[in-house]
């Protein structure tokens, strides 16, 4: 294993998912409305992070870097929709 710089992309990438999870936790936790948005924002950042190790910096292989990437988005807006219905219910109840 080489070591060398840190990849600035890479870092800003790994920062804005932290800041987007401890968010979306947040958010999750109290209920507020504008959960659901954050959990996108953090499905788009781990699908930014794939493709950036995928297709600029070619840690991983591209393919499986656009497969994480798809499920990513797929498996936030499974997340987020269940999140708005979830926060639906509660507010009838």
């Amino acid at each position: 294993m080489v070591i060398g710089q840190p990849a600035l992309p890479l870092l800003i990438a790994f920062l804005l998912q932290a800041v987007f999870g401890i968010v979306a936790g947040v958010g999750v936790w109290r209920g507020a409305p504008w959960a659901p948005l954050v959990i996108v924002l953090l499905g788009a950042s781990v699908a930014a992070t794939a493709v950036i190790e995928g297709f600029v910096l070619w840690i991983v292989a591209s393919l499986r870097a656009l497969l994480e990437a798809v499920v990513a988005i797929l498996v936030t807006f499974l997340i987020a929709a269940h999140v708005k219905g979830q926060r639906r219910i509660m507010s009838y109840g």
